[in-house]
């Protein structure tokens, strides 16, 4: 293979990966926004005073999971735009650089992805706890004669 095949390769090899990896951060901003609703408009009615702070963390979680993704995604975005000059006009370009950019790229939507896993782990903690509490409350103040198994005259 020629040199600027070789380049032409792992510029269009790159190019699979990094926009594999931006649909991946596409979908994570599905998740986000998703959780974000979640947050917003279920889990702070439910929330009591003595897990609001517990709340507040999960979403001063979610905020720094944002940045991190639109950080990603500028980033991402922009050696995209590198990668598809180079494969409309290639020019002698550093195949070593572009596989460094790449790799790195991947690592970071790596750690985005595990970021946001252990994100969901305590979202969905919290969320359970909540609903145990809800439940009973609501257990308790439910009058004895709405009990399971009692029967009504």
């Amino acid at each position: 293979m020629e040199p600027k095949e070789k380049d032409m390769h792992t510029v269009a090899a790159s190019y699979f990966l990094v926009k594999q990896g931006l649909s991946d951060i596409e979908f994570y901003n599905d998740e986000i926004q998703f959780f974000r609703n979640l947050i917003d408009k279920y889990i702070l009615l439910m929330v009591d005073q003595d897990n609001f702070s517990k709340v507040q963390e999960i979403g001063r979680q979610l905020l720094k999971i944002e940045k991190q993704k639109d950080d990603l995604k500028a980033v991402t975005l922009e050696f995209m735009s590198l990668l598809e000059h180079e494969l409309k006009s290639p020019a002698a370009g550093d195949e070593e650089g572009i596989v460094e950019t790449c790799n790195a790229l991947q690592l970071k939507t790596t750690e985005l992805s595990k970021t946001l896993r252990a994100f969901k782990k305590d979202l969905f903690a919290i969320t359970e706890h909540l609903l145990n509490d809800e439940k009973l409350q609501h257990l308790l103040n439910r009058p004895a004669e709405d009990e399971p198994g009692t029967q009504h005259n």
